[in-house]
């Protein structure tokens, strides 16, 4: 396993509690927190792949079935997912705590960010297979 931690992002609970951390996490506990994922209370996780979460894949969104996933690499350098499937890059309202701005082809599907985070929770890097955008 090459994930540190699992951070949730949770803004049910009180103020500066909003993350709730689980060190050396399982590929369920991970999948539960992206099947939980909803865009407004539950609406971001990250792998920490470093202790000090400066290398990490984010997970946002959920709403809809909708998701944003990106990656920072231990270079500091930052890529989200694309949906090959399409090419519109218009851009698109998005709930991730608060409405944001994504282009149409970086909202990916379920089981697309499933299989990037499986990826990514075994090998810590992006996964080959799958189209990225370095930004």
């Amino acid at each position: 396993m090459a994930i540190h931690a699992l951070v949730i992002e949770d803004f049910e609970r009180k103020p500066g509690l909003m993350n709730l951390k689980q060190l050396a996490p399982s590929w369920e506990q991970v999948q539960a927190a992206i099947r939980q994922l909803e865009g407004e209370k539950r609406s971001l996780i990250m792998l920490c792949a470093s202790e000090d979460c400066s290398e990490f894949m984010g997970v946002g969104g959920g709403d809809g079935g909708r998701y944003c996933c990106f990656i920072v690499d231990a270079n500091g350098d930052e890529y989200g997912l694309i949906d090959p499937s399409l090419d519109d890059t218009q851009p698109t309202k998005f709930l991730m705590g608060e409405i944001s701005t994504r282009p149409r082809n970086e909202l990916v599907a379920t089981h697309q960010v499933l299989d990037a985070t499986k990826w990514y929770f075994h090998h810590a890097v992006l996964h080959p297979q799958m189209k990225w955008r370095r930004y």
